[in-house]
């Protein structure tokens, strides 16, 4: 699990969520979120001792970006963690790593999020940079 901050206290945090069997994709992406805002990462499985922590994490986030595949929606405290930031009105950008098809519920929990297809880009290096600059990012934090 990457860890910038045991328990972050810093106003105006971008957290992510990806799955640890996704760390290798997602790595360029939080690697240019770090240089680009102050940012935590959350990578499940995570250890029991940590579980308790999560939801302050979760309640202090200014914006989220949830990296979507199909071994995200597999991880039950990931599931959580979404559903807990889409009821929290904590704005979240998701990205999605893949077609992923989403429940009946979680469609409708996640229908006003905006949505972000990397795969539609040229090249790797082209998506992050469209997603450190996106104005939905940079906006989200600047009004927390």
């Amino acid at each position: 699990m990457m860890l910038d901050y045991l328990f972050p206290t810093e106003p105006a945090y971008l957290l992510t969520l990806h799955a640890e069997q996704d760390q290798a994709e997602v790595a360029p992406y939080l690697h240019a979120l770090s240089r680009s805002y102050r940012h935590y990462a959350i990578a499940s499985p995570i250890d029991n001792f940590f579980g308790d922590g999560v939801t302050a994490v979760l309640e202090h986030a200014s914006v989220a970006v949830a990296f979507l595949s199909p071994h995200f929606f597999q991880d039950e405290i990931l599931r959580s963690a979404l559903r807990h930031l889409a009821i929290s009105d904590i704005p979240i950008l998701l990205v999605y790593l893949e077609e992923t098809p989403l429940t009946a519920g979680m469609q409708l929990q996640l229908s006003l999020c905006p949505v972000f297809y990397p795969k539609r880009h040229p090249s790797v290096e082209s998506a992050v940079k469209t997603l450190v600059n996106a104005p939905f990012l940079r906006e989200a934090l600047l009004q927390s």
